[in-house]
């Protein structure tokens, strides 16, 4: 489900929505288009950009099999694969961008961060929608990256956080205390 979020969008079904239905009676305005119900779906277009900075050379398996799951699941028609540092794969605007990488955290270096935190503006501002698989804990991020990307952990004591869920990334500082004597 956090995969077809990352990479996906609603549709509309066939389903009428009751809810806004009867506000739209409730209001008195007219009634143009009987309200739909939507539904997650795979986007037509998608990008996925691996970061192969020789740090993170141990999780180059790891996400060489996320890419493969996802081919499993979506399918390969309209996904851009590439890596960060090429330069030749730049999400198309409006399209869904998955990172595998870990948007500089684990090498603390501020050109880095920067650098990260530069590329996140200039696709938001693009309108791409921003989604990070990230191979290190969660205590390692910010709040200026979490404005910018919706993050999901895939270290074995994390969970990816449900459709919808923006508290899952917000630790309290005791969990976070916890987590790091663990």
């Amino acid at each position: 489900p956090w995969l077809r979020h990352a990479l996906g969008r609603r549709v509309k079904g066939r389903r009428v929505d009751i809810r806004k239905l009867v506000a739209l009676i409730c209001s008195a305005r007219p009634l143009k288009t009987i309200p739909r119900q939507t539904h997650p779906a795979w986007a037509e277009r998608a990008c996925i950009l691996m970061d192969r900075r020789n740090a993170l050379a141990p999780f180059w398996d790891d996400f060489d099999e996320a890419v493969e799951r996802i081919f499993q699941l979506r399918g390969r028609e309209g996904l851009k694969v590439g890596l960060i540092d090429d330069g030749r794969t730049e999400p198309d605007p409006g399209t869904p961008l998955l990172i595998l990488g870990d948007l500089g955290r684990c090498a603390e270096d501020e050109g880095l961060l920067g650098g990260w935190l530069n590329l996140g503006r200039k696709w938001r501002r693009r309108g791409n929608r921003l989604s990070a698989l990230l191979p290190c804990p969660r205590n390692r991020r910010d709040a200026e990256r979490a404005a910018l990307w919706r993050r999901g952990c895939g270290t074995r004591g994390d969970r990816l956080p449900r459709q919808g869920q923006r508290a899952a990334f917000a630790e309290d500082e005791g969990e976070a205390g916890r987590r790091e004597a663990r």
